[in-house]
């Protein structure tokens, strides 16, 4: 089966943070480089999921790491969790962060909120990944409900069982 981004997406460098670590994942690629993360620790008690202080300080280090990447885009699934771990990035990019689905929005007839499964958004953030011009750096905060969906929708071969090394400082 043809993938229909392959014509698009001559290159992706996708980075997954996950549990603190960085992922690289590599395909057939020259342009458009992603780097996709998931969100930062969080307080699983409470039902927003809000990054807890660690998580902020995680979301700190992103920022730092990539301080020498030069993005154009920086998009965020539209959980909280995700957008608050790349707005330092993009800030100091200079970039606003845009959110796919938008809060608020309808899809299928629900209002789209921060308690909204993370997979909704792996069809609006592959569009929108569609749409970037070659030459591209994004960043896209994601979910685990996602994450591993956009990869693959991306093209990227993503293992059925994945061993995460974890403390890895950034």
């Amino acid at each position: 089966m043809r993938n229909p981004h392959k014509s698009l997406l001559r290159s992706i460098i996708a980075t997954v943070l996950l549990l603190g670590a960085f992922f690289p994942v590599q395909v057939l690629a020259e342009e458009i480089q992603i780097y996709l993360v998931r969100h930062a620790e969080v307080n699983k008690k409470d039902p927003e999921k809000m990054l807890t202080e660690a998580g902020r300080d995680r979301a700190e280090a992103l920022a730092q790491r990539l301080s020498t990447v030069d993005l154009t885009h920086v998009f965020s699934s539209h959980t909280l969790r995700t957008r608050d771990t790349v707005t330092p990035t993009a800030e100091a990019a200079g970039l606003e962060v845009q959110q796919f689905p938008t809060l608020g929005s309808t899809l299928g007839g629900n209002v789209v909120d921060n308690r909204t499964s993370g997979k909704v958004a792996i069809e609006p953030l592959l569009n929108e990944l569609q749409q970037v011009p070659e030459g591209s750096t994004v960043l896209v905060g994601g979910n685990s409900g996602n994450l591993y969906a956009i990869m693959a929708g991306l093209g990227v071969c993503v293992a059925t069982d994945i061993y995460v090394i974890s403390k890895i400082n950034l």
